[in-house]
């Protein structure tokens, strides 16, 4: 996971049910509503970088996730101007209360940088919650004024993690191909080894960004686009077992990779040295940078849950 995605990561672990940690504003009645969201003010467009909602009380929070210690002081005014009823829109949100919805802006950095995006945020006059992720805890830095129920929200200054932050986010549409390479060829293993004839890019997608419904249209598109580049550059690099066909009107404009004959087929030493080989072809064209890259999933161990599953589970994924 990139270090800059380590905020929202945190701000959606206080939402996650089921993790080590505390899901504090969970308990509170908070939900993920969104991921970049725009939101059109009066002084043009801000996006939100995760958008959480109490339905019972019919609170948003609009979440800015900075992965540095600047407050882009245009951008904070933004928030400043945010309107209630605009985000409900934006967010396409139904309102299952009475209540007249409110909108509350809640920034989230590293701990370290808590006291310099404090001072920005004062220098627009936007007082708001800071929630500071830490790799053992959160921190909760609220100013004087703030409404009481954002107190109710953040009850504490400090939550201890029983783990690190959750990883339910490696990587955004802002992220390099690249940075996908990995997970995208995990996937598109699993999917030789249950013998698929081929997976689209949108089906890539979901399997590697299990948020992905959450995103806005904008923000959704990039991302499937970037799989789809990754994909490409796989498919470029072992065009004996892949093939990748470009956007068409047919498959929702993003691609798929068409899976031509699986490791085992190819390799007569057997299915498990097949797609060692496989691995290692891989593994070998990133040698050089003598870096561990903490995103790369194991292949084998895709391989390995793929013979747990039933062979014909959900038939063939097409485009």
């Amino acid at each position: 996971m990139e270090d800059r995605l380590l905020p929202v990561n945190g701000l959606l672990g206080l939402v996650t049910p089921h993790d080590v940690n505390q899901p504090l504003l969970r308990d509170r009645g908070y939900d993920l509503a969104g991921l970049e969201v725009p939101v059109t003010v009066g002084a043009g467009k801000v996006v939100t970088d995760a958008l959480l909602f109490n339905r019972e009380r019919s609170v948003l929070l609009a979440c800015e996730a900075k992965s540095g210690a600047n407050v882009e002081p245009a951008q904070a005014a933004k928030y400043r101007e945010l309107d209630a009823e605009a985000v409900v829109l934006a967010g396409n949100i139904t309102l299952s209360s009475p209540v007249r919805p409110s909108v509350f802006p809640v920034y989230a950095c590293q701990c370290e940088h808590i006291a310099r995006i404090r001072r920005g945020l004062d220098e627009v006059e936007l007082g708001c919650p800071i929630v500071g992720v830490c790799p053992d805890h959160i921190l909760f830095d609220l100013p004087e004024n703030t409404p009481e129920v954002l107190r109710e929200a953040f009850p504490t200054s400090s939550l201890p993690l029983g783990g690190p932050p959750p990883r339910l986010i490696e990587f955004d549409q802002d992220s390099s191909a690249t940075a996908l390479t990995p997970a995208v060829r995990a996937q598109l293993v699993r999917a030789l080894a249950l013998r698929r004839q081929q997976v689209s890019v949108m089906w890539l997608a979901e399997e590697v960004a299990p948020y992905l419904t959450f995103y806005a249209r904008a923000a959704r598109q990039k991302l499937v686009k970037t799989v789809g580049e990754a994909a490409r550059m796989i498919a470029q690099g072992d065009t004996s077992t892949f093939e990748y066909q470009g956007p068409t009107s047919n498959d929702g404009g993003f691609g798929f990779v068409r899976l031509l004959k699986t490791p085992e087929d190819n390799d007569p030493r057997g299915r498990t040295q097949a797609y060692q080989a496989l691995a290692r072809s891989s593994q070998g064209r990133r040698r050089r940078t003598r870096q561990h890259d903490p995103d790369q999933l194991d292949l084998l161990q895709e391989l390995a849950q793929a013979d747990d599953e039933d062979g014909t589970e959900e038939g063939e994924v097409t485009s």
